[in-house]
């Protein structure tokens, strides 16, 4: 729901909810994450069940509160463009998609038609002209449908014979959207006949508020068994073999990735799972208000102040719920300067799955493994000196990601890169 005041208005009422006027209600279930505000018009921007949505909103007299969609595809991300002229008819936004690096476009909001402004350019264009690009819906255990984005090779030539690996990604936290965007560096995987995949697991903003409370505190486990579907999926409709299938959560998707592979019949379905900086220790930060966010998230997983909060959290802790089961090889960065997901938390997680777990699940060959069965070099740990957000530098973006493209290949008995 879109609401207007004036000033005079807001001041005499110090701010009530009594002098806001109602305007404009979005269509269907479209979440709004940014807007324009022009003399004339209202340019809304969001998303609805994962589809990227901008809404143009009349607010001349003539045309009061007529409105419209923009025609967008289904898989991607929309940008507003800077918009600074509030007299303007005309706007722009950047597009970009899992197959579009960034195409930016001009919208006359008078005549609703748009033009190409610039697109950027990419060394391998055949490559993209060779991938589809599809939305799946996945049905999970409880009849909620859940959208997969995927992006393959159109002829999908394994990397080995036989094998189909997919890479499945998964963020479902804090009511944020989890739009697939074009990286340069996934290439390195669809050239060698990768699939990449996006669980829009509940938890995050694909569906508004209603898909996010779904997904939190009490619910959260929602957004692990969202993922198990997904993979179930995945393998079911041939798009990954396997054993070949790979996890890879960064921040709070590592909390969602790290319990699932605390469970042995889900863990089985993973060839080798990647976490970023994750949120795996996630009892003992919520349980100390000394650190910088953990009084602020208790909203997003629950204050272990109150005992029903303290086990649910505990019960969801990839750290505390580490078992003596064979797991897949983890790969696991962290950083020196992360304050959101400090890294004495993915060291100890480290230390523990080495020392409880029986053995490492091994995709190599058998004489790869230690005498007893495991494997420490199955849990690879690389700490960086940058912070939460990862590398600043695209050198050193690119760098951290060719780690990680070695790692899965090597866990896979793929080739060597």
């Amino acid at each position: 729901m879109v609401y207007r005041a004036s000033a005079d208005e807001i001041e005499r009422t110090e701010g009530a909810w009594s002098c806001l006027e109602p305007i404009f209600t979005p269509p269907g279930k479209f979440h709004v994450t940014d807007a324009d505000l022009l003399s004339r018009w209202l340019v809304l921007y969001g998303h609805e069940a994962a589809a990227p949505r901008i809404c143009v909103v009349s607010l001349s007299e003539a045309r009061r509160m007529h409105s419209y969609l923009v025609n967008l595809p289904e898989i991607g991300s929309v940008e507003p463009g800077i918009n600074a002229e509030a007299n303007a008819n005309v706007i722009q936004y950047t597009f970009r998609s899992p197959v579009e690096p960034g195409c930016t476009f001009e919208l006359d909001l008078e005549s609703e038609l748009t033009k190409t402004v610039s697109r950027c350019t990419v060394n391998h264009p055949e490559l993209l002209q060779s991938l589809q690009c599809e939305r799946l819906e996945c049905p999970s255990r409880d009849g909620t449908i859940i959208p997969i984005t995927v992006v393959r090779q159109s002829s999908n030539a394994a990397g080995a014979p036989g094998m189909l690996p997919c890479l499945l990604q998964v963020y479902g936290s804090y009511g944020t959207c989890f739009s697939p965007d074009f990286r340069s560096e996934h290439i390195a995987l669809l050239r060698r006949g990768w699939a990449l995949a996006w669980a829009h697991v509940r938890g995050g903003g694909e569906n508004g508020r209603e898909w996010h409370q779904s997904g939190r505190q009490f619910n959260k486990q929602n957004s692990v068994l969202d993922l198990v579907d997904a993979m179930k999926y995945l393998l079911a409709h041939g798009i990954a073999t396997p054993g070949a299938l790979c996890l890879k959560g960064s921040s709070a998707g590592g909390l969602t990735v790290g319990a699932l592979l605390n469970s042995h019949a889900d863990a089985v379905l993973v060839g080798a799972a990647i976490l970023e900086v994750p949120f795996v220790d996630t009892l003992t930060s919520m349980m100390d208000s000394t650190l910088p966010l953990t009084v602020h998230e208790f909203q997003e997983w629950g204050d272990p102040r109150d005992t029903e909060h303290e086990a649910n959290i505990r019960s969801l802790s990839p750290f505390e719920n580490l078992g003596s089961h064979r797991y897949p090889p983890v790969y696991i960065s962290c950083a020196f300067n992360d304050a959101r997901a400090p890294v004495w938390m993915s060291l100890k997680y480290a230390a523990r799955m080495r020392a409880r777990s029986t053995g490492l699940l091994d995709r190599r060959s058998s004489r790869r493994r230690s005498s007893d069965g495991g494997s420490d070099d199955n849990v690879v740990v690389y700490c960086s000196d940058s912070g939460h957000a990862g590398a600043v530098s695209w050198q050193e973006r690119n760098e951290e990601f060719s780690r990680q493209v070695s790692f899965l290949h090597n866990a896979l008995g793929l080739e060597k890169i």
